[in-house]
């Protein structure tokens, strides 16, 4: 994978982590880390915790999988290129529009209380199409949202594992998820409306596409 390409699945890795640290301080729920999700439903079934966190671990499962069936429709059959034009062309406009919808979500919902089910339903369809995507262009611990396979690939090829190359492919991504994920922690400490930033985000997801397109046209 050449650097162009990286820096746009990079990117990536650093939507998931601001958009995981939104919905997880909101609602309660993550909308790319869907392991955590399926660990807080159970609990929230069966240990006694508030109704909130089932609906929003359950929607968001619900959407994860709709986004993800429908990725891996589009992209069937075609090779890593070919994804690559499908990632750039349609997975990623139809993701910030998603993100834009949630917003929007958001702002028609937020008067009347906390309601999961309709903003975390729309995001993790997005993060599920992203994630389909990723799947068929990932290599080397590079997957824009399972960010344990990066964090294996860190350490497990550290001087203190392996001592081989596949350090360096774990360490980019894994910060990047840290960035991320600290600007979505810093701008809800902050009290920046949600929808603003969901907004920010969807505007951030365009450029990666717009980045993505011209990397295309150069090839």
């Amino acid at each position: 994978m050449d650097r162009a390409r990286t820096v746009v699945l990079l990117g990536l890795f650093a939507v998931s982590g601001a958009l995981d640290a939104l919905s997880f301080l909101t609602y309660k729920a993550f909308v790319a880390a869907q392991t955590g999700n399926l660990i807080l439903l159970p609990l929230a079934l069966f240990a006694g915790l508030p109704a909130l966190a089932w609906q929003a671990s359950g929607a968001s499962i619900g959407g994860f999988i709709i986004g993800a069936v429908a990725g891996g429709r589009i992209v069937r059959g075609r090779d890593r290129d070919g994804a690559w034009r499908t990632m750039t062309r349609v997975i990623l406009p139809m993701e910030s529009v998603l993100i834009g919808l949630a917003a929007l979500a958001w702002v028609l919902t937020n008067r009347r209380g906390p309601n999961p089910w309709l903003v975390l339903g729309i995001l993790a369809m997005g993060l599920g199409l992203q994630a389909s995507l990723a799947r068929a262009i990932s290599h080397d611990g590079f997957n824009s949202l399972v960010v344990t396979v990066s964090l294996t690939s860190l350490t497990a090829g550290s001087r203190l594992g392996a001592d081989d190359a596949g350090w360096r492919a774990g360490a980019m991504p894994v910060a990047m998820v840290l960035v991320g994920a600290s600007v979505g922690a810093l701008a809800f400490a902050t009290h920046v409306p949600l929808g603003a930033c969901l907004a920010a985000i969807a505007m951030a997801v365009v450029v990666l596409a717009v980045v993505g397109r011209s990397i295309e046209a150069g090839t």
